[in-house]
């Protein structure tokens, strides 16, 4: 869940640092798209993070005697899922709205 906070942090940091000094960059349609993208996929993260530490406690808590559930494989499974879920739902998203455009209006 941290990696996913840090990386939201960076994302939105490199987002307004652009947006606001280097207006210029988000006037081409890959750029656009690319930061949206970006910005979706973090925040769908930040969701499925608290989900994933959920089903991680659920699993260990109540298939407390099972040893698949105490191994770091169930944690890393876990966090991949997680991913895998927020790559490809954002991937959806932005794939579905070709016309993404930001507001460079101030």
């Amino acid at each position: 869940m941290s990696l996913t906070i840090l990386c939201f942090g960076i994302i939105h940091t490199i987002y307004f640092t652009v947006r606001f000094h280097y207006t210029k960059v988000l006037l081409s349609n890959f750029s656009c798209n690319l930061i949206t993208y970006l910005r979706v996929m973090i925040t769908f993260q930040l969701a499925f993070a608290l989900i994933m530490v959920s089903v991680y406690i659920f699993g260990y808590v109540l298939y407390h005697q099972k040893a698949f559930f105490k191994t770091k494989k169930w944690f890393i499974l876990c966090i991949v899922c997680q991913w895998i879920m927020g790559i490809a739902l954002a991937t959806v998203i932005i794939s579905k709205n070709d016309s993404v455009r930001h507001n460079l209006v101030p």
